[in-house]
């Protein structure tokens, strides 16, 4: 009967095997669709998923099909791997759940428990043959795809794989039920006491192992279960086992039996069974532990008070990622903990464990520390503008001491001295900005680093001039021919005046200086006029590079005209400035 039951079910699975058809929607027809270039991509991801399949790695599988889930597949075939992968799916959950009721199974073989294990791997087969059904299905409909029914074959034959794999477990372990059904029935008995115990004393086990029949199991491996410790002794000749053990769980409540587990040649002869469970009360002590932090939220470096009050002089344990200690209470106690500076900010998980001391039981506190930094408050100045051949700073203040460290544009030249940065920048740079990136680093380690990137306009002054001259070699000429009668009263007042400065704005080549500049501004100096106001008069005239070297020379002309003997050398350097242009004006012609 037991044969005729088994050649059913390989028929009912082999059934299974056959195709079942299914109606795909074709925007196009497949044949006269060149092989899309994403295909063969696609088809090797799903040869990765069946691999991990047909080696019964059903969760890399999983999560690899997830990955492919968010793919992009080709329009064409939208309709078919989208299908395709609702079946992979289904496949792997009943693959998955034929894997685990055989684990089950296997389990209740072991227990002697064959009738639950044979009804389990019914519906283990059932379960497959739906898989392997679905997997005809896959096949079929990767079919439609314009490549050989080989490539298609291939990448999914590790799914094929495992449905075999698990079949052959099913009939593995059927076989083993059958097998194993005429086992002799075992009966093992045990008897605890006392049931009620202090901590530390001792419960004595009695026991024997017989056949059901009563004859006694000599010399057989016996397992004794006390709460979840586990004690191998061994039956005497009559088939009796005893031990004597302490209690020394901290559970109110020891469950104590006994099991017999055929080994070697006995499990083909002998079944397995276990004894009725004894429930023993134990009683101890539980220590009055009190722990009390007096701040959770904390900084690097700093230190918080942890208070302990306790009935017994007790050992503690407290570990967490910031400490690992141990120390005696003496009933009351405050221990002090130094936040590491090092500490990152983030939550803590800060656990104290009373330590167990024969009957005084194990206790344990836990709490959660948060480490913050606090904002550095910085007070920083920084040039609006920077000129090429010039030396600027940026200047850093704060109530908290700091290191700075700096990195600038390349080319440029930034060195740290105190609070300061100081950005050197050669005249034959040409970026339109300058970017300095800071990292404000504050000696407390109560204080968050500070990241800044300033990005400062930057303006070449070679191409300020150049373009100033241009402007220039037009204006100048013009100026001189219209203003001969000028120009010749500026150079009588420079002979005579040559040494005070004043008046210097309608004097010698400053003079053409501002001459120029009315021709390209139609913005004349007139007598009425203060330097800064007609600065502010061409302000709108003339494009910005060229107003910022104009303002620079006329702030020095001004130095030169009302702040006396210390600004006398400025009178040279304002000369070479213009002269300078009225030269390579002179080239360019």
């Amino acid at each position: 009967m037991k044969k005729l039951s088994m050649f059913l079910m390989l028929i009912i699975f082999i059934t299974s095997l056959s195709p079942i058809a299914e109606s795909i929607p074709r925007q196009v027809d497949p044949a006269t669709i060149s092989e899309d270039s994403n295909v063969p991509d696609l088809l090797n991801a799903y040869s990765t998923i069946s691999n991990s399949i047909g080696s019964l790695d059903f969760s890399s599988a999983e999560q690899n099909l997830t990955y492919i889930l968010q793919s992009s597949f080709p329009s064409t075939y939208m309709y078919i791997f989208q299908r395709g992968n609702e079946l992979l799916s289904n496949i792997l959950d009943s693959l998955n759940l034929t894997k685990l009721m055989i684990s089950n199974a296997t389990v209740l073989i072991q227990n002697n428990r064959f009738s639950d294990a044979d009804n389990l791997l019914g519906q283990a087969l059932f379960t497959l043959a739906n898989a392997n059904a679905t997997y005809i299905q896959l096949l079929e409909l990767y079919s439609s795809l314009p490549i050989s029914s080989s490539r298609v074959t291939n990448t999914f034959n590790g799914i094929g794989s495992a449905i075999n794999l698990l079949f052959e477990k099913i009939l593995t372990l059927k076989e083993e039920i059958e097998n194993r059904q005429n086992l002799i029935p075992t009966k093992i008995s045990i008897n605890v006491s006392p049931l009620n115990v202090n901590w530390g004393e001792k419960v004595s086990i009695q026991g024997s192992l017989t056949e059901e029949s009563g004859n006694p199991l000599s010399d057989r491996e016996v397992l004794i279960h006390i709460g979840a410790k586990i004690y191998t002794i061994y039956t005497n000749s009559s088939g009796q086992y005893n031990l004597d053990e302490k209690i020394t769980s901290y559970q109110p409540c020891v469950q104590i039996y006994s099991e017999f587990i055929p080994s070697g040649n006995d499990k083909y002869i002998y079944a397995y069974s276990s004894s009725q469970i004894y429930n023993v009360t134990v009683s101890y002590i539980v220590p009055e532990v009190s722990i009390t932090l007096n701040s959770t939220y904390v900084t690097p470096g700093s230190t918080i008070e942890l208070d302990v009050k306790s009935n017994y002089i007790l050992e503690f344990n407290l570990t967490s990622n910031l400490w690992n200690l141990t120390f005696t209470n003496e009933k009351e106690s405050r221990i002090l903990l130094e936040v590491p500076a090092t500490a990152k900010e983030g939550i803590y998980n800060l656990i104290v464990n009373s330590l167990p001391n024969g009957e005084l039981a194990p206790t344990s506190w836990s709490t959660n520390l948060t480490v913050y930094k606090e904002s550095l408050q910085l007070n920083i100045s920084i040039p609006k503008q920077i000129f090429s051949g010039k030396t600027y700073e940026i200047r850093i203040n704060s109530t908290i001491p700091f290191d700075i460290y700096v990195v600038a544009s390349p080319g440029i030249n930034a060195t740290v001295q105190g609070n300061s940065i100081i950005l050197r920048i050669p005249l034959s740079y040409i970026n339109s900005k300058v970017v300095v990136n800071i990292i404000v680093d504050p000696e407390n380690p109560s204080y968050k680093e500070v990241y800044l990137e300033e990005s400062i306009p930057s303006y070449n002054s070679l191409a300020i001039f150049s373009t100033l001259a241009g402007a220039f070699a037009v204006a100048i000429p013009l100026a001189r021919s219209t203003s001969s009668v000028r120009k010749a009263e500026n150079k009588k007042e420079k002979a005579e005046e040559s040494s005070s400065g004043t008046n210097l704005r309608n004097k010698g080549i400053v003079g053409e200086f501002f001459e120029a500049l009315e021709m390209i501004s139609k913005v004349k100096m007139e007598g009425w006029m203060t330097l800064r106001e007609y600065l502010s008069a061409i302000k709108e005239r003339i494009d910005e590079k060229t107003y910022l070297l104009v303002e620079e020379l006329i702030f020095k002309i001004e130095k030169v005209i009302y702040g006396g003997v210390k600004y006398t050398q400025l009178k040279e350097e304002v000369s070479i400035k213009v002269k300078a242009l009225i030269e390579l004006l002179r080239k360019k012609k």
